[in-house]
């Protein structure tokens, strides 16, 4: 069934709540596992061909519905179409779970196939910063966008990769082996392949937008 994008779905989610993208299908043990212990997932349009295929149907599809190929359709599914083409897919989704009254997601299948949807991907998440809590795990990073301070879980000796993506961002570190004070990002290398001391790192963040890349420790 095609539901009017303006229709509040008057059920409640499930936790967690992961948006699964159109990008590479995960392979990482990590992101499946996510998927497969998924309390709600929603798709951006062709993107449940790659859910059926990890053996979960979603509970909800959201796009233009130009994409889906699976055949035949599992029953059950809520259909949110949307004919806007001035946004993307995960935009339309995003803005969705913000009408829904949802605070927090895990994004899966935002890189792969396509690099302009995989760069576009990073800066929608940035541009949601202070809207929702978006965590994007791929088969090698776990990846959040922040604007303010933040204590990040990780195992030891993890890559850390710290990227500026608004502004020339002002930052400090505790936590990692090449630690930052009130650092200026200048340039997007600045902050690659630093390295986690124990199970716990603090980014301060003065002014900017950063992205932050953790990657699996196996």
């Amino acid at each position: 069934m095609v539901r009017s994008t303006l229709e509040r779905l008057k059920n409640n989610f499930s936790l967690p709540i992961v948006i699964l993208a159109n990008g590479e299908l995960p392979a990482h043990k990590k992101p499946i596992s996510i998927i497969k212990n998924a309390g709600t997932i929603i798709c951006t349009d062709g993107a449940i061909n790659n859910a059926i295929a990890l053996g979960r149907s979603p509970q909800v599809v959201i796009g233009d519905m130009d994409s889906i190929s699976s055949n035949p359709i599992p029953d059950g599914v809520k259909y949110i179409k949307f004919t806007d083409q001035n946004n993307t897919d995960l935009e339309k989704t995003l803005d969705w779970c913000l009408y829904n009254d949802i605070s927090a997601v895990t994004l899966l299948g935002l890189t792969g196939k396509r690099e302009d949807h995989t760069i576009s991907n990073f800066a929608i998440m940035a541009d949601y910063v202070d809207k929702l809590n978006l965590l994007s795990v791929t088969d090698y990073h776990e990846i959040q966008a922040i604007s303010q301070d933040q204590e990040f879980n990780c195992v030891p000796n993890s890559t850390v990769s710290i990227i500026p993506i608004r502004g020339k961002p002002i930052i400090s570190t505790q936590g990692l082996y090449y630690p930052l004070k009130k650092e200026v990002l200048k340039n997007s290398g600045q902050g690659i392949s630093n390295i986690s001391k124990d199970r716990k790192f603090i980014i301060k963040v003065y002014d900017g937008l950063i992205l932050v890349f953790i990657r699996h420790s196996d």
